[in-house]
This record gives C-alpha cells, structure tokens and sequence, in this order.
C-alpha cells in the first residue's frame, strides 16, 4: 500500500514548500488499477461519491492510511489525485476530514489538484495543514474551512499559494484574496500582534482570521475597507476611521474600534479625539490594572462600552472620568472607587461586585443605567444614605427631586427631569411665624419611594434586615406608617438586628429612629443598652436611655413630695 500510494501522502520535511508546488502542482495525478482500487474501491482509505461525469470525496481517514503505510504524523505531503481510473474528482465535500479521521496529522504540504472546482464549506476543516496550493481551475472556496482544536492539533503556520492561470483567486503575502484583491478570503497565520490589511480589499469573509489560541489584538484598517463578516476575536481591536461606517457596524455587534491615534498600554486600549480621550478595552490578560488619567495630553473622559473586561482586585476611576457607557462589569471586583465629577453610568454596570464595603455614588452622579450595581450594596452621597439594590430590581434608579424638611431630612418628591435641580440642598427659609422651603432641591438618580416599597414588598432579600436597617440610618426623612411597618418587620429578627444596630455607622440616628417607631420594648430597649455598652457606642447609649427616661412615669424622690404644692 505505501508504495502504490505513496505519491498521494507522503513524508518530506526538508525540500522547500516553493520547490515542491513547482514539481507536483503542474503534474496531475492519475491513478489506475491497482492504486485507483486501494484509492476507491471498497474498505479504501478514501470514500468517493460518484456523480455522473466526476467524484466528489466524502471522507479521507488519513490517520489510517499514515498508521497503515508506518508514516509519521507530521511533516507530510498530502496530493490530491486529478482523477481516479480517468473520472476526474472536481469536489470536496463538506467535513471530508473528519476529527476522528484526521486527528493528530500534521500536514506539511496540501496540493489540490487541476480539475478541482470547488472546496465546500468546511470541507478542509478541521485537517491541519500548514501550506495550501490552489490550481488553476478552482472556481469556489469554501468558509469555516480553517477551524481546530486540541484534538486535531494546531498549525504552527498557514499559507496559501494560487496558480497563475486562476481567475477566481490570488495569494498575497501568503494570504488568499479573490481575483481582483477586494475581499480577504483567509488571512496567513501567525498573526502578528498588529496585523494590515493590504489597501484597496473592500471586504474581509466570515473566518478569514481562523480561530486559534492566539488571535490578532489589532487589526489595521485601509479606508477602502467596508464590511467585515467576523469580528475574529471578541478582544479584537479595529483601527479605522470613527466616522465611517466600518466603524458603526463594528460597534453595533459590540466589537470595538480606535482611530489612528489610539494606542495601547499594558493590555489598556486607549482612544484619543481631539482633548479628549476614552477607554475601548481593558484585555483580560492585561499586565496592567492601573488606568491612565490621560493619554498624550488627552484627559480620559469616558469608559467605553464593555471596555472593562476580567476581573480587577480595586478598580480606581481616574479623577476626569465623565461618563461609564453600557456593559461595564469586571467581575470579580473587590473594590471600586468612582471619582468625584463623574456624572452618568450606562445599563447593566458593576453588577454582583465582590466589594465588602458600600460603593460610594458621589454627588455628581445625575444618571444610572437600567440593571447597574445589582446585587450591591450602594452609599449615595448625596442622601447620606445605605442602601442595598437586589438583583432583579430594575425601577430603582429613576432620577428623583429630593427637598429639605423643617428637621434637616430630605424628603423624596418623586421622580422628576434630570436636568432640573441644585447642586445641594437648600436650608428652609425662616419668615418669622413659619417656615417656608425654597423652591430648589437636588436631583439623585434613585427613587427612595419605591425602594421603601420594595422593602415592604413580600419580594424575598438576601439580607433584609440589613436592608431595612440601612434604611433608618439613611438621612432621608421616613413616613411614620412606613417607620412602624418596618420596626415590626425587624422585630422578627430581632436578636441579629440588635446587632447590626450597634455596628451601625450613625448610631444614635438609627436607635432614635427605632425608639420612634415602637421597636423597642423594656426587655428589648435593655438589652440592646447592654450591646451598646459593650460596642463602646456611647452617644447611641444617651440616646435610647433618654427615649427609655421620657416613656417612663416620673415617680417623686419621696413619698411626702406627691403632697406638696
């Protein structure tokens, strides 16, 4: 078998590939008799479907017809037949080499040979070839006809070569193009870090960038360039014109785009317009986790759209980030700090952060984005308020008008247009016998009302009690009805909210705010006396021992002084 044929497979890693396409490209193979019979007879190596002038290959077990003839598995010359007992073979099929038929092959060389018309989709896939000469009569190339895995093995390298008579296809570079170099059919491999494309190609086919562990991180872009069917990788970066609309069908399948001033730092994608800059991608094998404040002179200005990718340990905005676009949530994240002079975060930023402590939403904060921060505990500046956003909440973060009472709480007035309210908030106003607020409030992008609602609700919270606790520390004022539905929702944990109110940022608000809605009674009010002593909250302590004093009846210092006047 290995010497009727062994001018189809064969082993030869040392005579050069250009060297080899000169003597077997223009040389049809024909086989008759005895190798036509091993090629395409019954129990062959080869399974041919025979149409009516011509034969198309079906399945080739190349890992038989190597372990059969003692070749190694790599460093092997595949030639494909022109015909087989004078029937020409003019296609191969869709998946002609099969995983479990090609596996561990490593072929050096693949001529495809004169006569050939068409290579169906997927049809090479997943054989591992690492050179691929096309003859002059081949009129159609297949897609997803580069695709591995570990079981097929990786090439090490992928080139293509195109016959001078071709008039469908050409090779440049080692890549292959159609006839006239407009579209990018497949693309060699290695990729570099940075890889162009040639000026003039108009448009790049699904899986010209074949899929392998280590794809392009940038793709470089001529302005002829207009449609681009794969995105190759989803940490792939194209650098082309932003205006154009290359550019905006990339963005709308969430790929991500620089222009020619972008760069990159450690694994950071940067872009720069004008004063401006912004970051397009944070890589998940990044070497840097520190993000730059500003780029060549260009503050950083805004987070991308799911630029922040894998996971952060602390993630520090730097102090001119304005906006946080859609997508934004690295995951884990431990602790996330937002600067001050931030003013909007997109839909679906930072949720389930692994952060320990609450996340500060500074005051500048105008906009929050439907499905951002869920399952996280949030501290709003602006309302002197904890709270916590379950997962699956997504009415929270309407833009509200919050207005000062005559006690210095703030009173939520509902939501309200986001571009109307004051920086902070206003003190009443006294005229004499009353007094008045003044007609300004701040506008903080959450409805503190249907929070409360929620709270109410008989929705299952991890955590509740803590919830309910944030809420009577908050400094946002409470309705007494609301007050005395969540004590008595509190009292039915009573033994782990006793707790939670000593270790309490503000204390003596939360114990005063419980006193008042009833939440404490004599057994209850002593000992939570004893865990505040214990927890050294002193000004908490006075508070709740005054409530407890003025509940209590007076009683005379002695019995004589009930008689005197």
């Amino acid at each position: 078998m290995k010497k009727a044929l062994e001018s189809v497979l064969f082993f030869d890693e040392t005579t050069p590939v250009e060297e080899l396409i000169d003597r077997y490209a223009n040389e049809p193979l024909h086989l008759r008799g005895e190798e036509g019979a091993l090629l395409a007879g019954p129990d062959s190596i080869f399974s041919l479907w025979r149409q009516t002038q011509s034969y198309s290959l079906l399945a080739a077990d190349l890992h038989s017809f190597a372990r059969d003839a003692g070749l190694p598995l790599s460093g092997l010359v595949l030639r494909l037949p022109s015909s087989i007992d004078g029937v020409p073979l003019t296609r191969i099929s869709s998946e002609a080499f099969r995983p479990w038929l090609s596996y561990g092959v490593s072929i050096r060389l693949l001529i495809l040979p004169e006569g050939m018309e068409e290579v169906s989709d997927e049809a090479l896939s997943p054989l591992c070839f690492e050179h691929c000469h096309l003859p002059s009569t081949l009129e159609r190339f297949g897609s997803r006809n580069v695709r591995w895995n570990k079981l097929t093995c990786y090439p090490r390298r992928v080139r293509y070569s195109v016959s001078n008579e071709n008039a469908s296809f050409a090779a440049k570079d080692g890549s292959l193009f159609d006839a006239d170099g407009k579209t990018l059919v497949a693309q060699s491999y290695p990729f570099a870090d940075a890889v162009s494309i040639p000026d003039g190609t108009v448009a790049i086919r699904a899986d010209a960038f074949m899929h392998t562990p280590h794809p392009p991180k940038t793709i470089l872009c001529p302005d002829s360039l207009e449609t681009v069917d794969d995105l190759v990788d989803e940490f792939a970066v194209w650098a082309c014109r932003q205006d154009g609309s290359l550019a905006r069908s990339i963005r709308a399948r969430n790929g991500y785009t620089i222009s020619q001033e972008g760069k990159e730092e450690g694994g950071i994608v940067y872009d720069r317009a004008g004063d401006a800059a912004s970051l397009v991608l944070c890589r998940p094998d990044r070497d840097e986790t520190t993000i730059l404040d500003a780029i060549d002179g260009a503050a950083l200005r805004t987070i991308g759209t799911h630029s922040l990718k894998g996971s952060f340990d602390t993630l520090a905005l730097p102090a001119h980030v304005r906006v946080i676009e859609d997508g934004n949530a690295p995951h884990p994240c431990r602790k996330l700090v937002l600067n001050e002079g931030l003013e909007a975060i997109g839909e679906r930023c930072f949720p389930e952060l692994a952060a320990e402590v609450p996340v500060r939403i500074p005051r500048s904060v105008r906009a929050i984005g439907k499905g951002s921060f869920l399952g996280v505990t949030l501290g709003f500046d602006a309302l002197d308020a904890v709270v916590a956003i379950p997962v699956g909440s997504h009415a929270l973060f309407e833009p509200c008008r919050y207005l000062e009472n005559e006690e210095g709480e703030l009173v939520c007035a509902g939501p309200c247009d986001s571009s109307n309210g004051a920086e902070e908030p206003k003190r009443p106003v006294s005229t004499g016998t009353e007094t008045t607020l003044e007609p300004d409030a701040i506008v903080v992008p959450f409805d503190m009302n249907a929070y409360d609602d929620m709270l109410l609700s008989s929705r299952y919270m991890k955590n509740k009690s803590r919830m309910l606790l944030f809420r009577f520390e908050s400094g946002v004022a409470l309705p007494e009805t609301r007050t005395r539905e969540f004590a008595r929702l509190l009292k039915s944990d009573q033994e782990s909210v006793l707790e939670l109110v000593a270790a309490a940022s503000d204390a003596p608000r939360t114990v005063k705010r419980l006193a008042q809605a009833g939440f404490y009674d004599n057994e209850l009010a002593e000992r939570q006396c004893e865990i505040l002593r214990r927890a050294r909250k002193t000004k908490a302590l006075h508070v709740l021992m005054e409530r407890i004093a003025q509940q209590s009846p007076r009683r005379p210092a002695k019995p004589s002084a009930r008689f005197t006047f």
